[in-house]
C-alpha cells in the first residue's frame, strides 16, 4: 500500500476558502447579471408607459382644442410637461392635424409647418397609437404618437406626438445598475468575510484530526485527540480515540469475519446443491429456471417433484430469513416436501401435512411461504 504520510498537504482551510470565494463571487455575479437584465426590462417598460400616458393626455386635450380652435389649455399642459421634466428628456411636444400640419408645438417657430418625414407618413396612415425611433440633431429619440379622434364620427382629426430622448432610458438603467452593483459588492464582501471566519472555525478541528491521524499512522497509539467541538468532528475525535485502543480487537474481528465468510461459502455451496440440477423434460410445457440469493445465503428455493408417473409437482417457496438459518430451514422444508408429496394428487392435502410437520419443528417468528 502506498503511503501518503510526508507528502505536502494542501490545508483544507485554504481549499474551502478558495471554493467559497469563487462560488460566492460567481453566484453574486450571476444573480446581479440577471437582476440588472430584468430591471432594465422593467425600466424600459416604465419609460414606455410614461411616454404613452403623456401622449394620451395630450391627445385628449388636443381634441377639444382642434374642434373649438382654442389651444390655450393645450399650451398650458405642454408647459407643465416641460417644467416637470427635471432631466430635460423631452425633445419635442406637438399636435398636428390629419395631414401632418403642426397646430400646437412647444417651439412656436415651428407652428404651421407640415411634416413629411417617414415617421409622420407612417403615423398618418395608422389609426392606433405607435412608438417609433428616430434621430433629432444626431440624437436617438423615441417618438410616441397617438391619434386624436372625434367622439361622434370616430374620425381622426389630428395626432399628438411626444419625443423623448432614448438616452434617458439608458441613464435610468445605468443608475439602477450602479446602485445594485454597489450593494452587491458590499454584501459580497461582508458575506466573504463572515464565510472565511466560519471556515476557519470549522476547519481548525479538521487540521487537528489530520495531524493526529498522521501520528497514529506512524505508530503512536498512545496519542489522544483533544477536540471539544459539539458536532460531527468532536464525535469523530472520540471515535479516533477509541479506535487506537481497539485496533487489536478489530484485528481479531477481521479474522473471525474471514472465518464466517468461509462458513458462508460452504453454506452457499450446500444451498446450491439442494436446488434441482436438472429440469424436467415434458412434452406439454417448456421449463427453465433462474435463481440468485438476496444475500450470501438465502432461504428461497424451487423444486420439481414426481408425484406419480403422470403428475409433476412444482414448488416455489420463500423461507423467512436471509442467512444460514434460512438456508437450514430451506433444507428441512425441501426434505419434508419430498417425503410427503409423492403419491398425493391434492396440493391442498400435501400443504396441510407439510404445515403440521413444519410447525412442530419451527421456532416462533419463522415461517415459509409456498406455492405448490
Amino acid at each position: 500500500m502506498m503511503s501518503i504520510i510526508g507528502k505536502k498537504r494542501i490545508p483544507i482551510r485554504l481549499q474551502f476558502g478558495i471554493f467559497i470565494i469563487l462560488f460566492t463571487t460567481a453566484l453574486a455575479a450571476s444573480i446581479l447579471f440577471f437582476t440588472i437584465k430584468g430591471q432594465k426590462e422593467v425600466l424600459v417598460k416604465e419609460r414606455t408607459t410614461v411616454g404613452q400616458t403623456l401622449t394620451a393626455h395630450l391627445a385628449a386635450a388636443a381634441k377639444d382644442a382642434i374642434l373649438l380652435e382654442d389651444d390655450l389649455y393645450v399650451y398650458d399642459m405642454i408647459n407643465d410637461m416641460v417644467k416637470n421634466d427635471a432631466e430635460k428628456d423631452i425633445r419635442y411636444i406637438f399636435v398636428t392635424d390629419s395631414s401632418g400640419k403642426i397646430l400646437i408645438h412647444n417651439k412656436t417657430d415651428q407652428l404651421g409647418d407640415t411634416l413629411t418625414d417617414d415617421i409622420t407618413r407612417a403615423v398618418i396612415k395608422s389609426t392606433v397609437s405607435s412608438i417609433n425611433k428616430t434621430t433629432l440633431n444626431g440624437e436617438a429619440v423615441v417618438d410616441y404618437a397617438r391619434p386624436v379622434i372625434e367622439n361622434f364620427s370616430r374620425k381622426t382629426i389630428g395626432y399628438a406626438r411626444i419625443g423623448i430622448s432614448e438616452e434617458s432610458i439608458n441613464r435610468v438603467v445605468n443608475q439602477s445598475a450602479r446602485q445594485m452593483i454597489t450593494i452587491a459588492i458590499a454584501v459580497l464582501l461582508i458575506g466573504l468575510a463572515a464565510s472565511l471566519f466560519w471556515v476557519r472555525l470549522v476547519t481548525k478541528p479538521v487540521s487537528l484530526l489530520a495531524d493526529g491521524a498522521e501520528k497514529i499512522g506512524k505508530g503512536d497509539l498512545k496519542y489522544r485527540f483533544k477536540i471539544e467541538a459539539r458536532n460531527e468532528l468532536g464525535e469523530l475525535a472520540e471515535i479516533f480515540n477509541r479506535m487506537t485502543g481497539d485496533l487489536d480487537l478489530a484485528q481479531q474481528e477481521l479474522v473471525a469475519k474471514q472465518r464466517l465468510d468461509h462458513e458462508l461459502d460452504l453454506a452457499r455451496s450446500l444451498q446450491a446443491a439442494l436446488l434441482p440440477d436438472k429440469l424436467p423434460d415434458t412434452e406439454q410445457i417448456d421449463i427453465t429456471a433462474w435463481y440468485k440469493a438476496a444475500k450470501q445465503v438465502g432461504g428461497d428455493y424451487y423444486d420439481f417433484i414426481n408425484v406419480d408417473d403422470s403428475h409433476l409437482g412444482i414448488v416455489i417457496a420463500d423461507v423467512s430469513g436471509k442467512s444460514i438459518t434460512g438456508a437450514f430451514m430451506m433444507g428441512i422444508t425441501r426434505a419434508s416436501m419430498r417425503a410427503i408429496a409423492p403419491g398425493i394428487l391434492s396440493p391442498r392435502e400435501v400443504l396441510i401435512k407439510l404445515n403440521e410437520q413444519m410447525c412442530a419443528n419451527m421456532r416462533k417468528g419463522m415461517f415459509v411461504t409456498m406455492l405448490y
